[in-house]
């Protein structure tokens, strides 16, 4: 399990709201083992077994119809007698505009005794007002792979030139999924340089707020940048 993901998890255990998750199925089942004590081995376990805190939302049909949006709204407002229910909505990029748009109050606005964990076929395919309410923790969307001339320009860096890395990093249009891998490259040079541990742990929290909140991850990497030598 990442560990940014086992700190939101552990989050959500202090009874902490966090926002909805995008994740594969075999992490669904990592997750529920993880917040149960269980032992689930697949998906189709859970839908096979009753499991008293575990909702799983899915249609055959080729979208979400507004009455399947209405039912999790609906379960998502009932708090349970127990310590707190984990909604699997499956397939996200099924939603339309009209049935994602009446999920997004309870998408912004989590309960603190609901983890949503969803899965996607296509991150592309997910509506862009559900896109910009979840973290990314799918395989296909949280690792981003620098190429090599970027991570020249972190090389350079750290040997003293800076300047053109810092010019990319101000200027550039960056998403969110490279600023996150820039700042792991980072780390792992952290660890071959002279930088103060407390920098190195400045990273890792870094890290965990861009994951774990909707901070800016363009300030959050902007600030790292210059705070270090």
């Amino acid at each position: 399990m990442k560990r940014e993901l086992k700190f939101l998890l552990d989050k959500f255990r202090a009874w902490e709201n966090i926002q909805p998750l995008l994740v594969d199925n075999d992490e669904i089942c990592v997750i529920i083992n993880y917040l149960n004590d269980s032992n689930i081995e697949s998906i189709q376990d859970i839908e096979n077994e009753y499991i008293q805190n575990v909702f799983v939302f899915k249609t055959e049909e080729k979208s979400f119809k507004i009455e399947k949006t209405r039912e999790i709204i609906e379960k998502a407002s009932i708090k349970p007698s127990w310590s707190f229910n984990i909604f699997i909505i499956e397939e996200i990029d099924k939603f339309t505009d009209q049935a994602g748009n009446s999920l997004l109050k309870v998408l912004e606005d989590v309960p603190k005794w609901i983890i949503f964990l969803l899965t996607s076929n296509s991150k592309e395919n997910i509506i862009e007002t559900i896109t910009s309410r979840i973290l990314f923790f799918s395989t296909n969307s949280t690792i981003y792979e620098l190429n090599d001339e970027i991570k020249a320009k972190i090389d350079n860096f750290f040997r003293g030139s800076k300047n053109e890395f810092i010019s990319y990093i101000f200027s550039s249009k960056i998403e969110k999924s490279e600023y996150l891998a820039i700042l792991y490259y980072i780390k792992e040079r952290l660890k071959e340089s002279d930088q103060d541990a407390l920098i190195y742990k400045l990273i890792e929290e870094s890290i965990q707020n861009i994951y774990s909140t909707n901070a800016n991850a363009k300030w959050i990497v902007d600030m790292v940048v210059l705070s270090l030598k």
